[in-house]
């Protein structure tokens, strides 16, 4: 299993992607490929993201919706080709889309159309994985029967990504499904932090269940923070702190959004969950921010860029990134303590570095700042609002440094 990885390979020449879109979408009763996600129409996320991956050779296969989707094709500027057996099932479409792409084809993906939130890049990942595969295994291009599955929290999704040579297994077939093509093949998987390659949409509550991810995809569900925190090797203890600190920046955050403060609690607790994602880096603040960038979730890394230390530019108000810097200094460790207690923790643990220690007491009296302006519009302090808070059920011990 190839986990993001850094390329020793080189990239498939001009990636190509077949996106199938042929098909009835009986159970959505409607074309799903034209359903709105985040603005724009699920054919156009594809394509779309595909093109920021660099996958600029997109064929998109039509079929029952045939004058619907060639005319939001044509609005994208993309190419179609139609799959007059579309009634045949999906492998007649598959079949057309490899038909319609070139010979010389390095690699190519294969994109059910109701699976368009995929992000671009997982879409690089499986292309690096892909590269890093065929330098391991030395084989010519042109006998390479090499396929690389996404692959989140454990479960295997979409879109493969198969060698060119495939290309002619598929056309060659006169029965059967993609499955038995490739079944002799060199299957290998990627993991990666993105949930939505196992979301698609047949059914309107799915299509509810994608439009409502598209809508807060800036900001990682759990499920992503934990599959970022693989990919970043993060330790568990470190882990156990961010889950304390996510604990207390929701329910403070909850307390003020219920009291009418606007807040973005998915991307307060996405940061919360990540804000010591690269703890061991020097640097971590900036490390994992730059990570977080690097994964396409620039408004969680603008959090958690300066959670250590909030700019002096930065008011103290109630938003997301003096939500984040108070819920960290409330959290020693894994333990949720007062402001108090911290501050008399400073006074031992400095009392050799004058320095140390006045830098300390500013962090401190930030957070305090944040507090007292809480307190005001809650009529609550944050420790009153935290009382009833446990400590995680798998939190060690002793006391550590996170």
């Amino acid at each position: 299993m190839t986990t993001f990885p850094s390329s020793q390979g080189t990239f498939p020449a001009a990636p190509a992607a077949v996106l199938l879109a042929g098909g009835f979408s009986s159970r959505m009763g409607r074309c799903k490929l034209l359903l709105e996600l985040g603005g724009i129409s699920a054919l156009a996320q594809a394509v779309t993201r595909l093109r920021a991956a660099g996958v600029e050779n997109v064929v998109i296969v039509t079929g029952h919706w045939r004058q619907e989707v060639e005319a939001e094709a044509a609005r994208l500027g993309a190419r179609t080709a139609h799959n007059d057996r579309y009634e045949e099932g999906m492998f007649s479409s598959v079949q057309t889309g490899a038909a319609a792409l070139p010979e010389e084809t390095g690699a190519f993906f294969l994109l059910p159309g109701d699976t368009p939130l995929v992000k671009p890049v997982t879409y690089r990942a499986l292309l690096a994985a892909f590269a890093d595969a065929t330098h391991r295994a030395g084989t010519p291009l042109e006998s390479l029967s090499l396929v690389v599955h996404p692959l989140f929290a454990g479960e295997r999704g979409h879109p493969p990504l198969l060698a060119g040579p495939l290309r002619k297994a598929i056309l060659a077939r006169t029965n059967g499904t993609l499955r038995d093509v490739l079944d002799g093949a060199d299957v290998q998987t990627c993991s990666v932090p993105d949930a939505s390659v196992l979301l698609d949409m047949d059914t309107p509550e799915d299509y509810r269940r994608l439009a409502a991810y598209a809508l807060r995809e800036s900001a990682p569900t759990d499920e992503e923070c934990e599959a970022l925190w693989n990919v970043a090797d993060t330790p568990e203890r470190v882990r156990i702190h961010c889950r304390t600190v996510a604990a207390v920046a929701t329910r403070l955050g909850e307390a003020l959004a219920a009291s009418g403060v606007p807040l973005d609690l998915p991307l307060l607790r996405s940061a919360a969950l990540l804000h010591d994602v690269q703890r061991l880096e020097k640097h971590h603040a900036e490390a994992g921010a730059a990570f977080l960038r690097a994964h396409g979730y620039g408004a969680v890394a603008a959090l958690t860029a300066v959670h250590m230390e909030l700019p002096a530019s930065l008011p103290p108000v109630l938003d997301e990134a003096n939500l984040l810097y108070l819920a960290d200094k409330l959290v020693d460790d894994h333990r949720v303590v007062s402001l108090k207690t911290r501050i008399a923790g400073l006074e031992t643990k400095y009392q050799g570095d004058p320095k140390a220690l006045r830098r300390g007491r500013e962090r401190l009296e930030r957070a305090s700042s944040v507090a007292r302006l809480l307190e005001a519009t809650l009529g609550k302090s944050p420790e009153d609002l935290l009382a009833p808070l446990e400590t995680p059920e798998n939190a060690p011990k002793e006391p550590g440094g996170a």
